[in-house]
């Protein structure tokens, strides 16, 4: 029994991450509340965190839970605070861990899929007994609110859980930079290219602040870019708008680092 409460405390993990892993201490904080089974998925979201920060971007990890199953992770940052990419980073990699988690036990870590019984988890078949008698949902309802996360949805490819499957940069860039670019555009081109267009993309996010919308469109020469500061708590006014265009294009033929 002791050692099943140390499992709960995920005390190795607080160590190892203790750079991205940041909690509360007010009172009334929250913890780290849900089974060992999905420590592993925290660790892997910590180190998508670590990865961001090298990015420019600093967040960490503040508390966690299971609700109806699934795994819900929640980071310092208020959301309307963060730049269009930031935001968008941060959304995607909360669906990430939340729909890995409906495919992952909650006590074992072993693959496993949402049991319905006297409540919701998510367990392998060794420990689907701890859900007590199965109801007639059982089955049939394997994930309970999958749906549009805002203005994206995503397939599990674009979440990097398609098993075996790799993606290539231009894939990763698409997905990456969705925000950005306008829903036909296919980027191609080699590595290096696409490495300086993302260099590039981040700087401009950086450049133009909250509550925009600016896609890019390739031309033959370049791309074109259009901006959108319909949002009411845009950051960005019509006096505005020619200098950050500008500046954008700066960013963009490398005149601007």
């Amino acid at each position: 029994m002791a050692d099943q409460k140390l499992r709960w405390r995920h005390e190795d993990f607080k160590v190892q991450y203790a750079d991205v892993y940041v909690p509360d201490e007010v009172p009334g904080a929250r913890g780290l509340e849900f089974g060992p089974g999905w420590i592993g998925i925290v660790g892997e979201y910590c180190e998508q965190l670590r990865a961001i920060e090298r990015d420019y971007f600093v967040e960490t990890l503040v508390w966690g839970k299971e609700k109806f199953g699934a795994l819900r992770l929640f980071t310092r940052s208020e959301r309307y605070t963060l730049t269009t990419l930031q935001s968008y980073w941060l959304a995607r990699l909360d669906e990430w861990a939340r729909r890995k988690s409906l495919r992952t036990c909650q006590e074992c870590g072993q693959p496993g899929r949402l049991r319905w019984g006297s409540h919701a988890a998510t367990l392998c078949d060794q420990h689907k007994h701890l859900v007590g008698k199965l109801r007639a949902e059982d089955g049939i309802i394997l994930d309970p609110d999958r749906q549009q996360i805002g203005r994206y949805t995503w397939t599990d490819q674009d979440l990097g859980l398609d098993e075996g499957q790799t993606m290539d940069f231009a894939k990763q860039m698409e997905n990456d930079f969705r925000p950005f670019l306008a829903p036909d555009l296919r980027l191609d081109g080699t590595d290096q290219e696409l490495a300086d267009l993302r260099r590039k993309l981040l700087a401009v996010d950086q450049a133009i602040g909250r509550h925009h919308e600016v896609k890019f469109q390739k031309r033959r020469r370049g791309y074109e870019i259009a901006i959108d500061n319909s949002e009411p708590r845009s950051t960005i006014d019509k006096i505005k708008r020619d200098a950050i265009i500008a500046e954008i294009e700066m960013i963009m033929s490398g005149e601007q680092q």
